[in-house]
């Protein structure tokens, strides 16, 4: 809040509305910052063999595995998925990062002029002032590639197959954006659908209280580990 107010009053003094910026001067609060829990390796495998909801299993996968955050999650295309056969008995499976999901306003897009988004999902709902869209990474070194190991290439090549029943049975009513997280209609995945999923598994699983982002978090400290 103290930055944001900073900033506005910057925009005042150029604007000449006021003559100087008070809040450069101004007694910020103190902040105690609360080191994040994370789960360990027994807890995650916990959580996945309580799991039943195949798109958070999915998702807990692509996180713990690869250490992707959810909008990278949510955002990746088949297109930019590599598990043929050939891939794998090459131990060369791999997916490549290079856009997230997000949620803007019309507004946000127009400052943006739309350069760094890829794609503007249509709003179901009439009257809303955001939609989902595509986007470019905040940073270049997000752009990357990713290396799979062969039990998560097997699961995304299963659920691959359950993405096609769907859309096989739905037909015209099935929304096809290429998506690899999806809800049964082809829909994007957001973050809020997963929360509410994940809550329920922490309190099924009786696991301590975590975030979804704290997956990456373990992940990489697991993989520390690994590598001593």
């Amino acid at each position: 809040i103290c930055k944001l107010l900073r900033c506005a009053f910057d925009q005042a003094v150029k604007w000449d509305i006021i003559a100087r910026n008070p809040f450069p001067n101004a007694n910020k609060p103190k902040v105690e910052y609360k080191k994040r829990d994370i789960w360990t390796a027994d807890m995650i495998r916990t959580a996945l063999d309580n799991c039943e909801d195949m798109k958070l299993y999915v998702a807990m996968n692509l996180s713990f595995a690869c250490s992707l955050r959810f909008g990278e999650i949510s955002g990746l295309t088949w297109s930019n998925v590599f598990i043929t056969e050939k891939h794998i008995l090459n131990d060369d499976a791999h997916l490549l990062v290079t856009q997230e999901l997000s949620r803007a306003s019309k507004e946000a897009r127009d400052l943006l002029n739309d350069k760094d988004i890829y794609f503007v999902f249509p709003s179901m709902m009439q009257n809303t002032h955001t939609n989902l869209i595509l986007k470019k990474p905040k940073t270049e070194s997000s752009i990357r590639k990713v290396w799979i190991p062969k039990t998560l290439a097997y699961i995304l090549l299963e659920w691959k197959s359950i993405q096609d029943k769907y859309k096989e049975y739905l037909g015209s009513d099935y929304y096809d954006y290429d998506l690899v997280l999806t809800l049964p209609n082809g829909r994007p995945v957001e973050s809020r659908v997963i929360d509410k999923e994940f809550k329920k598994l922490k309190e099924k699983a009786n696991l301590p209280h975590v975030v979804f982002h704290s997956l990456r978090h373990s992940s990489t400290t697991y993989k520390l580990k690994l590598n001593h």
